[in-house]
Protein backbone atom coordinates (compact mmCIF):
# COMPACT_ATOMS: atom_id res chain seq x y z
CA UNK A 1 0.00 0.00 0.00
CA UNK A 2 1.37 3.26 -0.70
CA UNK A 3 1.33 6.18 1.88
CA UNK A 4 -0.36 9.62 0.59
CA UNK A 5 1.08 12.93 1.70
CA UNK A 6 -1.91 15.17 2.36
CA UNK A 7 0.07 18.26 2.51
CA UNK A 8 0.85 18.17 -1.93
CA UNK A 9 -2.96 18.83 -1.76
CA UNK A 10 -2.55 21.70 0.35
CA UNK A 11 -0.30 23.28 -1.80
CA UNK A 12 -2.02 22.54 -4.79
CA UNK A 13 -5.20 24.63 -3.36
CA UNK A 14 -3.26 27.47 -1.73
CA UNK A 15 -1.33 27.51 -5.11
CA UNK A 16 -5.13 28.36 -7.02
CA UNK A 17 -5.77 30.96 -4.21
CA UNK A 18 -2.25 32.93 -4.44
CA UNK A 19 -3.03 32.97 -8.20
CA UNK A 20 -6.46 33.97 -8.10
CA UNK A 21 -5.20 36.92 -5.24
CA UNK A 22 -2.43 38.10 -7.03
CA UNK A 23 -3.89 38.53 -10.64
CA UNK A 24 -7.32 40.52 -8.90
CA UNK A 25 -4.82 42.86 -7.13
CA UNK A 26 -2.22 43.04 -10.23
CA UNK A 27 -5.52 44.15 -12.97
CA UNK A 28 -6.76 46.11 -9.84
CA UNK A 29 -4.11 48.84 -9.27
CA UNK A 30 -1.26 50.18 -11.49
CA UNK A 31 2.63 51.40 -10.91
CA UNK A 32 3.55 49.07 -8.33
CA UNK A 33 6.83 46.95 -8.04
CA UNK A 34 6.46 43.13 -8.47
CA UNK A 35 9.10 40.91 -7.40
CA UNK A 36 9.71 36.68 -6.76
CA UNK A 37 11.40 35.22 -3.51
CA UNK A 38 12.34 31.51 -3.03
CA UNK A 39 12.14 29.86 0.12
CA UNK A 40 13.16 26.17 1.45
CA UNK A 41 11.41 25.71 5.08
CA UNK A 42 10.46 23.07 7.39
CA UNK A 43 7.23 20.82 6.95
CA UNK A 44 5.26 22.68 10.01
CA UNK A 45 6.01 25.97 8.60
CA UNK A 46 5.43 24.89 4.67
CA UNK A 47 2.04 23.76 6.59
CA UNK A 48 1.10 26.71 7.89
CA UNK A 49 2.35 29.42 5.16
CA UNK A 50 0.34 26.92 2.64
CA UNK A 51 -3.41 26.83 5.25
CA UNK A 52 -2.92 31.07 5.25
CA UNK A 53 -2.39 30.70 1.18
CA UNK A 54 -5.14 28.64 1.06
CA UNK A 55 -7.72 30.97 2.90
CA UNK A 56 -6.97 34.39 1.37
CA UNK A 57 -3.77 33.81 -0.98
CA UNK A 58 -1.33 35.79 1.24
CA UNK A 59 1.01 33.95 3.83
CA UNK A 60 2.20 37.27 5.54
CA UNK A 61 -0.87 39.30 5.97
CA UNK A 62 -0.79 43.35 5.03
CA UNK A 63 2.02 45.48 5.23
CA UNK A 64 2.25 49.26 4.40
CA UNK A 65 5.08 51.58 2.76
CA UNK A 66 5.03 54.45 4.52
CA UNK A 67 7.42 57.77 3.93
CA UNK A 68 7.93 60.67 5.71
CA UNK A 69 7.60 64.09 3.53
CA UNK A 70 11.40 64.25 2.75
CA UNK A 71 11.06 60.39 1.52
CA UNK A 72 12.42 58.65 4.71
CA UNK A 73 10.58 54.71 4.65
CA UNK A 74 9.34 54.26 7.89
CA UNK A 75 10.15 50.73 9.64
CA UNK A 76 9.23 49.41 13.02
CA UNK A 77 11.64 47.11 14.86
CA UNK A 78 10.14 43.22 14.96
CA UNK A 79 12.14 41.67 17.93
CA UNK A 80 11.15 38.37 16.74
CA UNK A 81 13.32 38.21 14.03
CA UNK A 82 15.98 41.28 15.13
CA UNK A 83 15.47 43.53 12.68
CA UNK A 84 13.54 46.62 11.14
CA UNK A 85 10.69 45.83 8.84
CA UNK A 86 8.00 47.52 7.11
CA UNK A 87 4.68 47.97 9.69
CA UNK A 88 2.58 45.10 8.93
CA UNK A 89 0.87 41.73 9.92
CA UNK A 90 -1.70 39.54 9.86
CA UNK A 91 -5.36 39.51 9.34
CA UNK A 92 -7.96 39.44 12.14
CA UNK A 93 -10.78 37.37 11.32
CA UNK A 94 -12.81 38.50 8.58
CA UNK A 95 -10.39 41.60 7.97
CA UNK A 96 -9.54 42.97 4.99
CA UNK A 97 -6.19 43.16 3.97
CA UNK A 98 -6.73 47.10 3.90
CA UNK A 99 -7.94 47.14 7.28
CA UNK A 100 -5.47 44.89 8.89
CA UNK A 101 -2.72 47.17 7.26
CA UNK A 102 -4.09 49.75 8.51
CA UNK A 103 -4.62 48.43 12.17
CA UNK A 104 -0.84 47.36 12.52
CA UNK A 105 0.75 50.40 10.75
CA UNK A 106 -1.18 52.16 13.92
CA UNK A 107 -0.31 49.55 16.35
CA UNK A 108 3.44 49.21 15.30
CA UNK A 109 4.02 52.65 14.46
CA UNK A 110 1.57 55.09 16.29
CA UNK A 111 0.51 56.15 12.64
CA UNK A 112 -2.94 56.31 11.42
CA UNK A 113 -3.27 57.18 7.48
CA UNK A 114 -5.33 56.52 4.49
CA UNK A 115 -4.50 54.21 2.02
CA UNK A 116 -3.64 55.28 -1.97
CA UNK A 117 -2.91 52.12 -3.40
CA UNK A 118 -0.65 49.16 -4.00
CA UNK A 119 3.46 49.60 -3.72
CA UNK A 120 4.71 46.51 -4.09
CA UNK A 121 3.19 42.72 -5.10
CA UNK A 122 5.60 39.56 -4.74
CA UNK A 123 5.56 36.27 -5.18
CA UNK A 124 6.88 34.14 -2.61
CA UNK A 125 7.58 30.46 -3.46
CA UNK A 126 7.56 28.34 -0.57
CA UNK A 127 9.51 24.19 -1.05
CA UNK A 128 9.45 21.45 1.46
CA UNK A 129 10.17 17.26 0.58
CA UNK A 130 9.27 17.69 -3.01
CA UNK A 131 6.14 19.81 -2.55
CA UNK A 132 5.87 23.58 -3.34
CA UNK A 133 3.10 26.29 -3.26
CA UNK A 134 3.33 30.14 -3.12
CA UNK A 135 1.16 33.14 -1.82
CA UNK A 136 1.13 36.79 -2.77
CA UNK A 137 3.16 39.52 -0.66
CA UNK A 138 0.77 42.66 -0.92
CA UNK A 139 2.22 46.07 0.32
CA UNK A 140 0.31 48.94 0.59
CA UNK A 141 1.05 52.30 -0.03
CA UNK A 142 0.03 54.95 2.44
CA UNK A 143 -1.41 58.09 1.19
CA UNK A 144 -2.44 61.02 3.80
CA UNK A 145 -0.47 60.98 7.61
CA UNK A 146 -3.61 61.56 9.96
CA UNK A 147 -2.99 62.46 13.62
CA UNK A 148 -0.40 60.64 15.70
CA UNK A 149 -1.88 57.95 18.07
CA UNK A 150 -0.71 59.23 21.48
CA UNK A 151 -1.54 56.09 23.17
CA UNK A 152 1.60 54.15 22.21
CA UNK A 153 5.33 54.87 21.73
CA UNK A 154 6.09 52.04 19.70
CA UNK A 155 9.65 51.61 18.70
CA UNK A 156 9.92 52.96 14.90
CA UNK A 157 12.46 54.79 12.78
Amino acid sequence: MTTVDSLWYLADVASQQAEQTYHDLATAHEEFVEFTRHRRVPRHRFKRVATDAKNHGAPFGAHTLTYRPPGDLLLVRHDGVGQWVLPGGELDGDESFQEAALRELGEESGVEATIEGLGMLGRVEFYCDGNETWGSYRCLRRARRRRPSASRTPTAR
